[in-house]
């Protein structure tokens, strides 16, 4: 019996894993076909912009260390699109009159591009160009 009971065993095992075989060599692959959702997207809620804080003028002394003119730009960030170039001149003091989310940006020689810039908030009463004349510092 022992005999016939191996063969039973051996016969089960054989239908088994050629059923399984079969199966997994029919099925299709899931990578190569397209899946379709049939979710609705849902809507997104615009957000809701809150106004910009108003500005409120301030107003600045800008002290220069360096030995030489500095070209600067001082007004809104939107100008640094079109900028305006002013020249301070050495060891200076200046006055400026600006509005708070301001920005004054120390410009290279040519006068196109920023080299430093800090931006104005309502506490900001005196900016400083060191005198190497490379950054801007704000008290």
């Amino acid at each position: 019996m022992s005999g016939s009971l191996k063969y039973l065993v051996l016969f089960l095992l054989l239908i088994y894993g050629v059923s399984d075989l079969i199966a997994q060599t029919t099925s299709t692959p899931s990578s190569t076909t397209a899946k379709t959702t049939t979710t609705l997207a849902k809507k997104k809620k615009p957000v809701k912009k809150s106004p910009p804080a108003p500005s409120k003028p301030v107003t600045i002394t800008l002290k220069n260390m360096s030995e030489r003119s500095i070209p600067i730009y001082a007004g809104s960030k939107e100008g640094l699109k079109n900028i305006k170039v002013k020249t301070i001149g050495g060891s200076s003091k200046n006055t400026l009159y600006l509005k708070t989310n301001d920005v004054v940006c120390i410009l290279s020689s040519d006068g196109k591009k920023t080299v430093d810039c800090k931006d104005v908030i309502l506490t900001t009463t005196v900016m400083e160009i060191n005198s190497s004349g490379r950054e801007i510092s704000s008290k």
